[in-house]
């Protein structure tokens, strides 16, 4: 009309993307009825009537995009008669009124209510908030971010808990999640192969991460997630706490892994481990970590930002070659000791980055107190070690010649700790005062 406030007639021949300007209050009767052509309409958030017929037997409609806080009432007025297949198309809202979209009659009728696109080809995967759970659906792959600009959910970032990764989603983007502060738990769906970098950044609660069981890339135990086949750890939460034993039979500790996973205090790394990503460790909260003599690689950044490390030991007896990587980067190494195989401790004080440690001992110079016996249980079993007394506590294993294998954090009761050696004795000393001899 001419204050451009009713929508009379869309152009019957007419295609493409239209949004109806916002002036618009009203759209007429039989306003987009009988066209053809691919037409993907938004109406305005000041759109409050909707005529009688409005799109009726609009075949070419692709999609509707409704912008207006509340759902227009168009019960009995046809507006999507004439035989359009509602179930096959698809209705974008905003969040904040999606579940009332989906009680509204015929809107509810939409074979999906969305709340918007988020794929790398557009219109190809979308994104749904429903309460606190975000999910993401439709084919292919999901859209990289660059930083937490761009993200289509990032202004509901606080109120998600739970974000579910749809079966026919191929990947994860960069960024996706970052900053999705309240965040608890993520399901990988069933075809995604790769997660971006920093998908889940500064997302301090999140404390499982699970693949879907038919997944043929990834797998999860214990809310950590590895490669299929489990040889390569891949992502642990940011928000679990303590310490965390990693299984034998890993060999490869992925990049980024443990970023900014300021709650985790202490590894345990089996054997099995030859290499350990860039930046794998970052920003954690590692207090003591021991490198077994199996890792030959150490990424750039692995420990850098780790400014709670007060313990590093390192098993190899060759130091592994970490020139200009900066893999203690902003720790105050020049005030920590390195404790490495008695028979190179030279080697280390020669080598790039690792020479920096305000000192360097050998392992052999621990002194093992007498033999006595802890307020509870530890037994060896095969490679694993179980330990049961009251307190939380350091647990220091040795072999019989006085080197230091392994430092563990324990947690007060029962504690499995994971170790490459299954045969022969050790020394298991534990910091409130007690010491073991176990065997298989």
């Amino acid at each position: 009309n001419n204050e451009k406030t009713k929508l009379i007639r869309y152009p019957e021949g007419k295609s493409g993307n239209y949004t109806i300007p916002e002036s618009v209050t009203s759209i007429g009767d039989y306003a987009f009825s009988a066209i053809s052509g691919s037409l993907s309409v938004t109406i305005s958030k000041n759109v409050t009537s909707i005529g009688n017929y409005a799109f009726a037997s609009c075949f070419g409609l692709t999609s509707v995009t409704n912008l207006g806080p509340t759902p227009q009432n168009i019960s009995g007025k046809n507006v999507f008669d004439g035989g359009l297949p509602l179930s096959s198309l698809t209705l974008l809202v905003s969040a904040e009124c999606a579940d009332a979209y989906k009680s509204a009659d015929v809107w509810k009728d939409f074979g999906k209510i969305v709340n918007g696109y988020c794929g790398v080809s557009g219109e190809n995967l979308t994104w749904s908030l429903s309460g606190k759970v975000l999910s993401v659906s439709g084919t292919g792959g999901m859209k990289n971010y660059g930083g937490l600009t761009g993200i289509p959910w990032y202004r509901h970032r606080d109120s998600i808990t739970t974000v579910v990764i749809g079966d026919n989603v191929t990947n994860v983007g960069d960024y996706a999640f970052s900053g999705c502060s309240g965040l608890t738990s993520v399901t990988i769906g069933n075809s995604v192969d790769s997660i971006g970098e920093y998908a889940f950044l500064n997302s301090s609660k999140l404390t499982s991460i699970t693949a879907k069981t038919a997944n043929n890339s990834y797998s999860s135990v214990n809310d950590v997630v590895f490669n299929k086949n489990k040889t390569e750890l891949i992502l642990y939460p940011e928000g679990k706490k303590g310490q965390y034993i990693i299984p034998d039979g890993v060999t490869s500790i992925k990049k980024y892994a443990f970023y900014n996973c300021n709650g985790l205090t202490s590894v345990a790394i089996p054997g099995s481990v030859t290499s350990i990503g860039g930046g794998a460790f970052s920003r954690s909260g590692l207090a003591a970590v021991t490198i077994p003599e199996s890792v030959t690689s150490i990424g750039d950044y692995a420990f850098s930002g780790c400014s709670d490390l007060t313990s590093v030991v390192n098993l190899s007896p060759e130091p592994q070659d970490i020139t200009l990587s900066n893999v203690f980067n902003s720790v105050p190494i020049k005030s920590l000791t390195l404790y490495v195989p008695s028979n190179s401790v030279t080697a280390y004080q020669g080598a790039y980055g690792w020479q920096d440690f305000g000192t360097i001992k050998g392992l052999t110079q621990t002194i093992i107190p007498a033999v006595g016996a802890p307020s509870g249980q530890v037994y060896l079993h095969g490679k694993t070690l179980y330990v049961d007394t009251p307190v939380a506590e350091q647990i220091n294993i040795y072999s019989v010649a006085g080197t230091l294998l392994y430092k563990l954090e324990k947690p007060a009761g029962k504690a499995n700790l994971a170790i490459s050696r299954s045969e022969g004795i050790l020394i298991v000393r534990g910091s409130s005062g007690w010491v073991r001899k176990v065997k298989n």
